[in-house]
């Protein structure tokens, strides 16, 4: 953006204002407002006319001063710069000049751009005071030099709920659900600062407890004052970036350089074309200043009910191409992002809102147009001092925008020179899946910026360990700007060398690069991680015995719940040109999980520790077939979502190791639960299918007194275990309510559902319920005390069954989980209608 001319021209030697959220009409009458831009629709010459629909929002109230006051509309319109050349006209101005001598309109400059677009944002003022600018459209319809037009409609805020102050530094609970108190700036120690440049368009900020380095108020006007009326843009500042030094509250960039972009009036409204200004403004610093980082924040938008860009949209691309980082608030009118401006930017990172608990929050835009989700409920920062000073709440996805403007912030500062794309990336592989409620196909996903207590470390298997290809140096390099710890392995390297690099790493990563028969079966029995791309070792990990090669580069998806793809749904482009893939045919392992597949084989699977491999019994760890491999392969041609999609491979495959490094891994919770109720546990005769719901005890799973051989169910609600926990023990513990000593032998499987109903009366109730594919079997010791309930009566560990359900989309915290019991001979445990104190208890360990 050329320097502002906001002008009070020789048309009108008068100073004015706007004052924003006046929607008078166009024409003497409201109906001939929105006429205006049907009469346009309707003769099919809209043409160069965008967003028609909005030309009722382009009514402006000026006031004149001493000469009184007038409406106006207001518009923004771009330049066909090849058609100017052609004319041979050199400057922009001289395009409006002819609009000015029209004896009927006057036209008024406010802005002008030249980074997004060419153009200018304009008053029309209708002389005859009617309102009638038919005349004035036909004649930007009809000139070669107008590219394009469109109405300058206003975008709001949403409304704040005040709260009391306190003199000590406040973490607030959004700051620590996403990792604040643990990222690398440690918000909330009382010290340090984010040295990354935050521009906050806003209501304005005035606040002491934010590092404001630049203060600008864009409005046009004669009044030129920066501070916060409003509060708004106070609040979003101190969520993203309020400084740590043991008062007030700390953000979560803390002490980031904030820079004060007034664009918005003091009710929160203003004209779009004030916002361009500003992106125009920032647009020309990233240019002169490329190598500094910056990041936008933009809590302010406008639902306007179509997908077609704006000039705001374009102007905002542009300034994302030169490097600059924005992060856009979804919106707040639980609609589809993708027709609210300028939420819908591609490359825009929009976020949605969720609360407290986790819940997507009922007001939040939707759909697939929002890439992640932060707090956006109940959330608690700063207070505009022109209002008080002190702390407040706000609800809206303004604040969730706030979180991750700071998350942001915070990757940019350990890497300066990352893309938007990059950190968009990086925050998705940073995240964490938690949050239930969410519209369809919106994310699940909440940013994070939690650290991990060590970096995790890759063992690369190259072909060249001491002088490894371009194409391992690439693998390398992009592993450690990803902050991992990579150890190179030469594939011929003897089985010595592989443990001793096996014992340092957490994953093993084999290239394509390598030769399957140097490598051999040196990583098929390690306890780590082991991620392949060389195809012909597939053999080797008993992951399947045949292979079908091909060139593609978009990978369809058949599995959007596992941590490696559930960032993505349908299918997603790993590379930016066709590349080397292959898939696995032939035998294949029968514990496999297919995520996706090419259009001719499955392509990327993962086994689960202790999953059935084809060959060699149960997988000693993680194993991840990657989807790609051959010798002309590129790995620089990894797109971002190729890149998300790799890495969260890699983390996935190391969080199965001895040592998990994940960033969200937390520390180990206990969670039990004892049947609740007479019809939580059920006996089925397996002969007649009879259900029996109010026995006095449990008999596993032979009832000698009626010979009769049964299925037992056991229904525990209320499991308070998160989706896609790691559960690492759990089992049942029974009390003994009868003697027996016959060799018994049962196995457990869990009902094959995200939340198991109440068990129900009809014959074979039971046996008709599907069940998990995981089972854990117990040779039960002789039970020869009464009231006993230790050790021998209590099972394996289930943990393998557990995690079947809790993996599942359909799985909540708080749900149902049945598990039922099959088998042979005799052991009798207390049920709930013989004590409901003593009824089996189900006892899970997990992290989260």
């Amino acid at each position: 953006m050329k320097a502002l001319r906001n002008l009070s021209l020789s048309l009108f030697a008068v100073s004015f204002f706007v004052l924003s959220g006046c929607t008078d009409s166009f024409m003497p009458s409201g109906e001939g407002a929105e006429n205006l831009g049907s009469q346009f629709v309707a003769s099919g010459a809209e043409g160069k006319l965008r967003h028609a629909h909005l030309l009722p929002t382009a009514n402006k109230f000026l006031s004149r001063g001493k000469d009184g006051d007038l409406t106006a509309m207001s518009l923004i319109l771009g330049f066909d710069t090849a058609e100017m050349e052609a004319q041979k006209v050199l400057e922009r101005y001289k395009v409006l000049e002819r609009y000015k001598v029209i004896e009927r309109y006057k036209v008024i400059e406010r802005y002008e751009y030249e980074y997004g677009f060419d153009g200018y944002a304009i008053y029309v003022e209708d002389s005859l005071g009617v309102g009638d600018y038919t005349s004035f459209l036909s004649e930007l319809m009809a000139d070669p030099l107008i590219s394009w037009f469109e109405p300058d409609f206003s975008v709001s805020l949403p409304e704040s709920e005040a709260v009391s102050t306190t003199s000590t530094q406040v973490v607030p609970w959004s700051v620590a659900a996403i990792g604040g108190q643990s990222s690398w700036a440690v918000s909330g120690d009382g010290q340090g600062s984010v040295p990354v440049d935050l521009y906050v368009l806003d209501t304005g900020i005035s606040h002491a407890d934010i590092d404001v380095v630049e203060s600008i108020d864009f409005r046009d006007g004669d009044i030129v004052d920066a501070s916060d009326y409003d509060g708004h843009g106070t609040h979003v500042a101190g969520i993203a970036a309020a400084i740590d030094d043991q008062d007030g509250l700390v953000g979560v960039a803390p002490g980031a350089r904030v820079h004060n972009f007034k664009v918005l009036n003091d009710d929160g409204k203003a004209d779009v074309s004030i916002v361009i200004a500003a992106v125009e403004y920032i647009t020309g610093q990233k240019l002169a200043n490329p190598s500094t980082p910056m990041v936008v924040n933009m809590s302010l938008g406008e639902n306007i009910d179509s997908e077609t860009y704006t000039a705001l949209d374009e102007a905002i691309e542009a300034s994302i191409q030169a490097g600059v980082v924005y992060v856009i608030s979804a919106g707040n009118q639980a609609v589809p992002a993708h027709k609210v401006t300028p939420a819908h930017v591609t490359d825009a990172i929009t976020v949605g809102s969720y609360d407290l608990l986790g819940r997507f929050s009922s007001f939040s835009n939707h759909g697939p147009f929002v890439d992640i989700l932060a707090p956006g409920e109940d959330v608690l920062s700063l207070t505009a001092a022109t209002n008080g000073g002190g702390m407040e709440r706000m609800d809206g996805t303004s604040m969730s925008a706030a979180h991750v403007s700071g998350a942001a912030a915070l990757y940019l500062a350990q890497h300066p020179s990352a893309t938007p794309a990059q950190v968009l990336s990086a925050l998705l592989a940073d995240s964490k899946n938690f949050v239930t409620g969410q519209q369809p196909s919106t994310a699940t996903r909440s940013v994070w910026v939690g650290e991990s207590s060590s970096p995790l470390t890759v063992m690369l298997v190259a072909s060249n360990g001491d002088a490894p290809t371009a194409q391992d140096l690439a693998k390398k390099t992009l592993f450690e700007s990803w902050g991992y710890n990579v150890i190179v392995v030469d594939d011929g390297a003897s089985s010595s060398t592989y443990n001793s690099a096996i014992a340092q790493s957490d994953v093993a990563y084999v290239s394509e690069e390598s030769s399957s028969s140097n490598v051999g079966t040196k990583l098929t029995y390690a306890g780590i991680g082991v991620l392949n791309e060389e195809m012909q070792l597939t053999d080797e990990l008993s992951i399947s015995n045949n292979r079908v090669t091909s060139y593609e580069s978009s990978l369809s998806l058949s599995n959007a719940t596992h941590y490696i793809t559930e960032s993505f749904s349908g299918s997603i482009a790993l590379f930016d040109a066709a590349q080397p893939t292959f898939g696995m045919g032939g035998t294949v392992a029968s514990g496999l999980t297919v995520l996706g597949s090419w259009s001719n084989a499955p392509s990327l699977g993962v086994l689960e520790a202790g999953a059935a491999t084809y060959g060699i019994g149960a997988a000693a760890g993680r194993r991840v077939q990657l989807p790609f491999g051959g010798n002309d392969l590129d790995i620089n041609a990894l797109t971002a979502d190729g890149a998300t999609l790799l890495r969260r491979a890699i983390e996935w495959a190391a969080d199965g190791a001895s040592s998990p490094t994940q960033a969200p891994a937390l520390q180990s919770q206990t969670f039990e639960r004892r049947i609740a109720s007479g019809n939580d546990d059920a006996e089925q005769d397996l002969s007649d299918g009879d259900m029996y719901m109010d026995s006095s005890d449990l008999e596993l799973v032979e009832d000698g007194n009626k010979d009769r051989t049964q299925l037992v169910g056991m229904r525990f609600t209320n499991i308070d275990v998160p989706r896609n926990a790691t559960i690492t023990n759990a089992y049942i513990q029974f009390k003994v309510d009868e003697l027996d000593s016959g060799t018994t032998n049962v196995t457990f499987r869990a009902e094959d559902t995200g939340n198991a109903a109440a068990f129900g009366t009809s014959d074979y109730y039971l046996s008709n319920r599907g069940t998990t594919a995981a089972s854990a079997q117990w040779l039960i010791d002789p039970w020869t005390t009464s009231g006993q309930a230790g050790s021998d009566q209590r099972t394996p560990n289930l943990s393998s069954v557990i995690q079947e359900i809790v993996n599942r989309g359909d799985w909540n915290s708080g749900n149902a989980m049945a598990i039922l019991v099959s088998g042979s001979g005799e052991r009798t445990a207390e049920s709930y209608e013989g004590n409901s104190a003593e009824a089996p208890l189900l006892h899970i360990d997990y992290v989260y």
